[in-house]
């Protein structure tokens, strides 16, 4: 006879593995769609930097809106805009569209600390 107990557990297992392959085929999905190629270390690096800030955040008190995220794609600019972080985007491969959330550069080159400083005010008031 078969025991309740092993038939919920046998379910749930399931369940929770195929939300897996889903979460796992979304990510791949989403990558897919905004660079046109599989890259499976895309999804951990990006979690790795979630990790990482969260830890930040966490342990020294570093407000993600203290920071300045200098992106390339438009995934990174809307996550880091969303994140609360002034955002300059610097499009590389895929053009990243003019918003009032971030400020969009040609290039990085030539620039200092006091010229990013500069930069990140408006983009800290976009926000």
């Amino acid at each position: 006879m078969l025991d309740p107990q092993i038939l919920v557990a046998g379910v749930l297992n399931g369940l929770l593995a195929g939300g897996i392959y889903v979460l796992v085929a979304v990510g791949l999905t989403l990558i897919y769609g905004v660079l046109h190629i599989i890259n499976f270390a895309h999804g951990s690096l990006l979690m790795l930097a979630m990790y990482a800030v969260f830890w930040l955040w966490r342990l020294l008190g570093v407000d993600p809106a203290d920071c300045l995220a200098i992106e390339d794609s438009k995934t990174g600019v809307a996550s880091a805009s969303a994140a609360g972080c002034a955002v300059l985007a610097v499009p590389c491969h895929v053009a990243i569209p003019p918003s009032d959330r971030w400020v969009l550069l040609d290039t990085l080159e030539g620039l200092d600390t006091a010229s990013l400083r500069s930069l990140a005010a408006p983009a800290r008031l976009a926000r």
